[in-house]
């Protein structure tokens, strides 16, 4: 399991320098996009296993002062949570999830084909079910700081697949 801690110090975009503003001027405002999906090794059978299990429960800035600095403050949320510093929180998702899925297949077909033909008897499924369990938490804020963090549990297969 690893646990990352991110603290971000945006004096830039948290904090005002210069003007009177109000109270509230500062002030973020988050909401969260929650995916649970399973995605079959092989897509295009009738067989549901093996599958990997992909769960992203994601907290992000969904209000903040000015709209460039919403964006930076989600593109900084999206590079650490997601590995991506693309579009919207949900383009940012969406993309999370066909990234994952693209590399689980790739990564994974050629070989579970191959030992389905060498063990053709055996149930080799286990080997390959995967699970991939990301969420963020916001841990302070306040008018200068901002600090959150990142906990992803990752199993991939088979007697010893945590990484």
């Amino acid at each position: 399991m690893k646990h990352i801690s991110y603290l971000i110090i945006v004096l830039g975009l948290l904090a005002s320098c210069t003007g009177k503003k109000s109270a509230n001027a500062n002030q973020v405002e988050f909401d969260s996009i929650v995916v649970n999906e399973q995605i079959k090794l092989l897509p295009d059978t009738p067989d549901s296993i093996p599958y990997a299990a992909l769960s992203v429960h994601y907290v992000y800035p969904k209000s903040f002062r000015e709209k460039a600095d919403l964006k930076r403050l989600q593109q900084l949320f999206h590079e650490a949570v997601l590995g991506s510093t693309d579009g919207t929180p949900q383009e940012a998702v969406n993309k999370c999830v066909a990234n994952y899925s693209e590399i689980y297949r790739t990564e994974n077909t050629a070989d579970f084909l191959q030992d389905k033909k060498e063990f053709p008897e055996g149930d080799i499924s286990y080997m390959y079910m995967h699970t991939d369990d990301t969420k963020n938490t916001i841990e302070y804020v306040n008018h200068s700081l901002l600090s959150f963090s990142v906990m992803t549990d990752v199993y991939k297969g088979g007697a010893h697949g945590v990484e």
